[in-house]
């Protein structure tokens, strides 16, 4: 039983075998056309895309790095301005012997750091963890993180850059100096500092990244993120565990994204890009495909129907002359107005037409003229009838009178 798909595929085919060759022939090559430049145009913006992608992808490596290595050197010099502090006479005689004499000359010390703008607390302490001397910023009221453990035998001669924490809205991390004396560690020297940034200097940092770029510095192990402005919740799709070019579904939609650890912390910065903005370019080469496609297109198929009608107006005289020609109008004929293929058979056309013709005139001659001998003919018969019964009438008197005269 025939389907309903197969009859719509047989009507359509038997609608299109009836179409002129005029029609048909523009509509072939209009398909032909919109096929090369869908294809064209796919694999151009296929290649695009990858390559703009590829770009961003590396523009994100080494943006990450770049400014990783930024943050990392920034904290290195943090780290040894930390470790001269530490290491002052005044503070490492305080910590051997925790006199009220040298109390005095370290807190002294101690006061210089509160220059830095961003440290919020300056704490020497024993061996054990415990603080011996505390020097807060002038007219601070900021609630610090209460971080058990943080003091412990692990930390590196060189110190030591914490993890972020959050109190509140605000964000600290800490530096931790050992004070060492003779090969060993008499105390620490513990700075509390505030992780923060203006909104203007964000912004100029985005623009130099590019627009729409975000980046983030988080822990690594996932337990604080911040835009370097607030604390915020960790960023969807985002792993913290994850270095390296990535691809993941965020809360703008499709993003690429790129994460390197930060020297000397236990942090990690991320920046991201949403892929539409990315994107942006190869989809505007796309849709400028799509208008030059429509447009050449629209020329080609203009040019195509001004061809097949050059092509098929010699076909339709040649049609209209040999219709006429099977009615009985030998003096049909074909302009003759090309010297290619249709030209050729232009001619040949007007040469078969003319034998015919000549034919035709020789055949009705010939015809005339037999028509001519056989009215002769009759004639000539009706005549000999005549002469026979003339004779036949003439042959009977005579023996009439024969036998009249013997009888």
């Amino acid at each position: 039983m025939e389907t309903t798909k197969s009859r719509r595929t047989r009507v359509g085919l038997l609608a299109l075998r009836g179409l002129s060759l005029q029609r048909r022939l523009p509509l072939l090559i209009c398909v032909l056309l919109l096929c090369i430049l869908v294809v064209f145009s796919i694999s151009s913006y296929l290649t695009v895309k990858k390559t703009y992608l590829e770009a961003g992808r590396d523009r994100l490596r080494s943006l990450s790095t770049q400014l990783s290595t930024l943050f990392g050197q920034s904290f290195q010099a943090l780290l040894q301005t930390s470790r001269q502090s530490a290491n002052q006479e005044s503070i490492r005689t305080f910590l051997a012997t925790n006199k009220d004499d040298d109390k005095f000359n370290a807190l002294q010390d101690l006061q210089k750091l509160k220059q830095d703008t961003v440290t919020i607390s300056s704490v020497l302490l024993n061996k054990k963890g415990q603080p011996l001397l505390n020097v807060f910023r002038d007219g601070s009221q900021e609630k610090l993180p209460e971080v058990p453990g943080l003091i412990n035998a692990s930390i590196p001669e060189s110190g030591l850059i914490g993890s972020i924490y959050r109190v509140g809205d605000r964000m600290y991390y800490p530096v931790i100096i050992p004070v060492r004396e003779g090969g060993n560690t008499i105390g620490y020297l513990q700075r509390w500092r505030r992780l923060s940034a203006t909104q203007q200097g964000i912004q100029q940092l985005s623009l130099l990244l590019g627009a729409d770029a975000t980046f983030y510095i988080g822990n690594k192990d996932g337990s604080l993120w911040t835009d370097m402005i607030k604390p915020l919740t960790p960023p969807k799709g985002i792993d913290s565990q994850r270095s390296g070019v990535f691809d993941f579904d965020g809360e703008r939609g499709r993003s690429i994204a790129a994460s390197q650890p930060i020297l000397h912390t236990p942090w990690l910065l991320t920046v991201e890009f949403p892929r539409a903005t990315l994107l942006e370019a190869p989809n505007r080469f796309l849709r400028w495909l799509v208008l030059a496609g429509m447009l050449f297109t629209a020329v080609g198929s203009f040019l195509a129907w001004i061809m097949s009608r050059n092509l098929t107006k010699p076909l339709k005289d040649l049609t209209a002359a040999s219709s006429a020609l099977a009615s009985g109008d030998y003096s049909a004929a074909v302009p003759v107005e090309r010297r290619d293929e249709m030209g050729k058979l232009a001619r040949a056309f007007n040469a078969m037409s003319g034998k015919i013709r000549k034919a035709h005139a020789t055949l009705e001659q010939q015809v005339k003229e037999t028509g001519q001998m056989n009215e002769q003919l009759r004639e000539l018969t009706a005549h000999l009838q005549n002469i026979r019964e003339e004779e036949r009438m003439h042959i009977a008197r005579e023996m009439h009178d024969e036998l009249g005269q013997l009888l």
